[in-house]
């Protein structure tokens, strides 16, 4: 499937989860900046009032997880929002008696390890477009093409995925 209209709250990874997690914009309670809540000095609290999807939709009766990250950029009880560990996210059949569900699995979003990607599936650096405002030379195009060739990995185990959810 092609997604040709697709839009995210924020420009990088951990204000755009903290956004969906919440249901708002992250500039509301400040966690809109990457990793903004790293340490003592800089803890984000939401409000207390505030709870996040996760935890409304486990209220309801819903069995949530994560598998992968919580890298929220405001502090959160992990307890309250996510009440099972999930083991594999290509085997999704142990979520059958424990419906309805609500699960986030994280990926690499393009950070993907591909010096093991068979040869003949790699990318080949030489038939991609580097963007105009880059210098065309080796070392971008190699670039451009790990790129890619990392969405590939993203795609096959979303494929995983939605094959264990069917």
């Amino acid at each position: 499937m092609r997604f040709s209209n697709a839009f995210v709250p924020a420009p990088v990874c951990s204000a755009t989860r903290s956004a969906i997690i919440v249901g708002q914009s992250a500039i509301r309670f400040g966690a809109h900046e990457h990793r903004s809540s790293r340490n003592e000095n800089t803890r984000i609290y939401l409000p207390e009032h505030y709870k996040l999807l996760p935890e409304l939709l486990s209220e309801s009766g819903y069995t949530t997880f994560n598998l992968g990250k919580t890298d929220y950029n405001f502090v959160f009880n992990e307890h309250k929002s996510y009440n099972y560990k999930l083991e594999n996210r290509a085997n999704l059949s142990e979520l059958i008696d424990k419906q309805p569900f609500f699960g986030q699995i994280q990926l690499k979003g393009g950070k993907n390890n591909t010096k093991n990607i068979n040869n003949r599936l790699k990318v080949d650096p030489n038939t991609v477009s580097v963007p105009a405002d880059y210098p065309d030379n080796e070392v971008l195009r190699e670039i451009v093409a790990q790129h890619y060739d990392a969405i590939r990995v993203d795609d096959r185990i979303i494929g995983e995925i939605l094959q264990s959810l069917e």
